[in-house]
């Protein structure tokens, strides 16, 4: 991938607010939408194919934590800091974002990764 892609996306995500991970949550890391370009990232960064398992764990957990988690796509770095998906470890923001601002933000990473309609799912 580009590495003007790469830190457009880098600059998008730059935008969050900050969050602690206490790396509890993997078991709600399963198939997710991801633009092309956030594939990409994820699979230069893990060196494999995501995919999930028949549990429909994904691929990239190794020992309960994200082995691609600097690589991880808006989702999953959507996880916890927006309002309507709070962690339910008690990590917190420092910041919520409301609905409308995870929106926004899910549009500039598809902007920033030049997503011409087409959405990645690891399943």
């Amino acid at each position: 991938m580009g590495h003007k892609t790469n830190k457009r996306l880098d600059e998008v995500y730059a935008t969050l607010p900050a969050i602690e991970c206490k790396g509890l949550c993997q078991e709600s890391c399963g198939p997710i939408g991801m633009t092309p370009a956030e594939w990409q990232r994820l699979k230069e960064a893990s060196g494999v194919e995501p995919s999930c398992d028949a549990s429909l764990a994904c691929s990239l957990l190794k020992d309960g934590k994200c082995s691609a988690y600097e690589a991880r796509p808006a989702i999953c770095r959507l996880w916890g800091v927006e309002e309507s998906m709070p962690c339910e470890f008690g990590c917190k923001p420092t910041r919520y974002l409301n609905r409308a601002e995870g929106y926004r933000f899910l549009d500039r990473v598809d902007k920033a990764s030049g997503r011409k309609g087409t959405l990645l799912t690891i399943s």
